[in-house]
């Protein structure tokens, strides 16, 4: 048993009103079994209302106070350039919902697995998970950086016309650079899109949500979609809609799916616009993807020959047409910078 543990074991049996209530001492065994370095003490939520919503949760912008920080985890700071010396930085806090019906075990063996995966990485293109707090719903919150130019669609649609060809391909380097690593973690996203995309503001991309597959089961239920689908459905690759009789996927996550949805990415950087834009049905999306109908091609100043066909091979029907991770990195690293 080690400090931690003992501690939350010496409050317990503290005088009665020195215990921590039956939900504190919940959320304090949740976090000790997955590890997380608990920041409850130095976070301030700045108002009551979430920033937005996605299907699985909330999102909260909150302020991380880093003088106020806990001793024990100065690794923290060494790893992600938080100093006991500033005041504090804006960050995400992520509440997760636990929707209509739950199955309360399930949703909190899903944080587990997301919480304990995301710790173990670590990459310049990958939103990192600085730690958790309590006050946000009946499970720990997850918290990470604050992006100040927000998801890469509204970034585009605020910035597009501003960005030189180079700009963009760095931005589609950046993604191809953390889909590698996550690859190559043997992580799939699974949701690549681009609200899961994020830019800080030196206009640096990192994926962001990428443990949908490790939170949902091995054979998805249709029921288990996205439901905030309109942000999603534009990236889905066709083999994500093939179901057997009762509702779930027949085929297994795979890193194809992803460079699919990497396809989906690349148009929306080079055009400015999402996928599909020009239909406004979700359900007519999804008819579009499973008839194998992929979105319309921009004018030739607007997507070249040669970045057009890239995009098409990363929409083969047949996966394994689809190119590879490095085959990707190779295309967007070698184009003109």
């Amino acid at each position: 048993m080690d400090e931690v543990q003992l501690n939350l074991v010496r409050r317990c049996l503290s005088e009665e009103t020195s215990r921590p209530s039956i939900e504190k001492v919940r959320y304090l065994v949740l976090v000790l079994g997955c590890g997380a370095v608990d920041l409850t003490n130095s976070v301030q939520r700045l108002n009551k209302d979430h920033h937005n919503s996605g299907g699985f949760a909330n999102v909260h912008r909150c302020r991380l106070h880093a003088r106020d920080m806990d001793a024990s985890v100065p690794q923290l700071g060494s790893r992600y350039q938080i100093s006991s010396t500033m005041a504090c930085d804006d960050v995400a806090v992520k509440e997760v919902k636990f929707g209509e019906n739950p199955d309360v075990l399930k949703i909190i063996n899903r944080l587990f697995r997301e919480i304990k995966l995301w710790l173990q990485l670590e990459h310049e293109n990958i939103v990192p998970l600085l730690g958790v707090t309590d006050g946000f719903g009946s499970l720990p919150a997850l918290i990470s950086p604050w992006f100040h130019h927000g998801t890469l669609t509204g970034y585009l649609q605020r910035k597009h016309k501003m960005l030189s060809y180079n700009a963009k391909f760095a931005l589609l380097r950046d993604v191809a650079r953390g889909l590698q690593y996550l690859h190559s973690q043997s992580i799939i996203h699974g949701d690549l899109s681009g609200n899961n995309v994020l830019i800080d503001k030196n206009g640096k991309a990192s994926l962001a949500d990428f443990g949908l597959s490790a939170l949902l089961p091995e054979r998805m239920s249709q029921a288990l979609l996205p439901t905030n689908p309109t942000c999603t459905a534009p990236y889905m690759a066709p083999e994500y809609l093939i179901f057997d009789d009762e509702g779930n996927t027949l085929l297994e996550f795979s890193p194809k799916s992803d460079v699919y949805s990497f396809g989906g990415i690349m148009l929306q950087v080079l055009e400015g616009k999402i996928p599909y834009h020009y239909i406004a049905r979700y359900e007519a999306i999804i008819n579009c993807i499973s008839r194998g109908i992929r979105p319309k091609r921009p004018p030739a100043h607007v997507v070249s020959d040669v970045d057009w066909h890239f995009i098409q091979s990363c929409w083969s029907q047949d996966m394994e047409h689809r190119p590879s991770d490095e085959a990707i990195l190779d295309f967007v690293e070698g184009r003109p910078s």
